[in-house]
């Protein structure tokens, strides 16, 4: 009955999103450099500080959205499936970031500038080139 025994309301807590979950990784061929691939479409570069094994931060971009494939009537998830680096060559490195429809391929390079005897490394990340509707099926 009322007062007998007090009732403690526990908070719902929302569910964890899963946006943030990985869902891919790739290393490249020297191990120097680690690509994360989320569910959310982002893609987090580290690179190998020093002997020490461990990864720092190196860039992040956005790379695809979620889309609506209307000739099949699905929703097409940011999600990364997989994560691919090329042997590089001189200063770029190569990578190939795939989700459920569309293949990209992305140049990653680092521009060194010096501004008042300062020198600043700036990662560029360019969209070299997409691959969008060029198979049937899903890609998983």
């Amino acid at each position: 009955m009322f007062g007998e025994a007090e009732e403690t309301i526990e908070e719902k807590e929302d569910p964890p999103s899963t946006d943030n979950w990985i869902s891919s990784l790739a290393f490249d061929s020297t191990g120097n450099y680690l690509a994360v691939g989320y569910n959310c479409g982002q893609v987090v570069v580290l690179k190998q500080q020093g002997d020490d094994n461990t990864y720092q931060l190196y860039t992040e971009f956005k790379s695809h959205d979620s889309e609506f494939d209307f000739l099949t009537s699905m929703e097409i998830e940011e999600k990364i499936n997989m994560i691919r680096w090329f042997p590089f060559s001189g200063q770029a490195e190569f990578m190939m970031t795939c989700n459920d429809k569309t293949v990209k391929l992305f140049k990653m390079l680092e521009k060194t500038a010096s501004q008042d005897g300062v020198q600043n490394n700036d990662v560029q990340v360019l969209n070299k080139q997409v691959f969008e509707g060029a198979h049937t099926y899903n890609l998983n």
